[in-house]
């Protein structure tokens, strides 16, 4: 948790996961809003027997008030490493100031 001009004990992190219509993939959204600390983020899927991991995309390793521009665009989302994951427990180390989408499918 961390503290703003207007709001106290804001979450460092915030997350949600949605499920394609066809239960095949599982998509997690997380933020790390820390600026200082990466923060080691650990997923309890218990129902994902049988998934596997397939992108990591996060958005990180900017300065707070860089900004694209029509000459440079160091804020953009790459391809990162992907989490561990053993078929019940995902852990992926979310890094400070960064956005994260993993995806997982089931095994084809």
């Amino acid at each position: 948790m961390h503290d703003t001009k207007e709001f106290t004990d804001v979450p460092d992190i915030e997350s949600i996961a949605t499920m394609s219509e066809d239960k095949e993939t599982l998509t997690i959204f997380a933020v790390n809003r820390n600026m200082e600390e990466d923060i080691l983020f650990d997923v309890s899927l218990l129902d994902f027997d049988g998934f596997e991991v397939i992108e990591h995309i996060e958005m990180s390793g900017y300065g707070i008030k860089e900004e694209n521009s029509a000459i440079s665009t160091p804020v953009k989302p790459f391809k990162a490493e992907k989490p561990q994951f053993d078929g019940k427990n995902l852990t992926v180390n979310l890094k400070s100031l960064s956005w994260n989408v993993i995806r997982l499918a089931k095994k084809k």
